[in-house]
């Protein structure tokens, strides 16, 4: 079902004679955008900002994450919440960060002090996007691993699509 749109004529009155307020109201979004991949194989010798290329593609609706170059982008301007988790090795004091359109919005850290144990970080975040706004998860420190087997992943979604065009659907 496609967003709706309701306007009423300007001037105009109901049966009680009191006047119409003019409003628009947004059913749903008409564009679904949903993703999830995990990191298959462990990602090694990361460079610092390399971006994660979580390959694995479990759900792509919408076709806006692309495994290759580890990116998300918004195919419509819109409200979006992404997270990640990240399992790095032990014995290991790791930097990641979210990024968009290359800038940082929020980092990560892991500090795995035990020789024996492997743990995670993970975040979740919510974004105002434009069309064509990238999102990426990117390594922060030089020659960096990231365990794979499916235990690393990123995830977002559309929350609620914003129209830059207001215009008026009927009279």
């Amino acid at each position: 079902m496609n967003a709706s749109f309701l306007l009423s004529d300007k001037g105009s009155v109901h049966s009680d004679g009191l006047p119409i307020r003019n409003r628009i109201r947004q059913v749903e979004n008409e564009t679904p955008v949903a993703f999830l991949a995990t990191l298959s194989d462990h990602a090694v010798n990361l460079g610092a900002n390399q971006n994660i290329a979580f390959d694995n593609v479990i759900t792509n609706v919408g076709n806006a994450y692309n495994s290759h170059a580890g990116v998300f982008i918004a195919p419509v301007s819109g409200i979006y919440v992404f997270s990640t988790s990240i399992m790095s090795y032990q014995n290991t004091r790791t930097h990641y960060a979210f990024e968009r359109n290359g800038n940082i919005v929020m980092r990560l850290f892991y500090n795995g002090d035990d020789l024996l144990a492997y743990d995670t970080t993970g975040s979740t975040i919510t974004l105002q996007l434009s069309k064509g706004d990238d999102v990426a998860v990117v390594n922060g420190d030089l020659d960096n691993d990231v365990h794979g087997n499916h235990y690393s992943s990123i995830t977002g979604f559309l929350l609620q699509e914003i129209y830059d065009d207001t215009t008026v659907v009927g009279k």
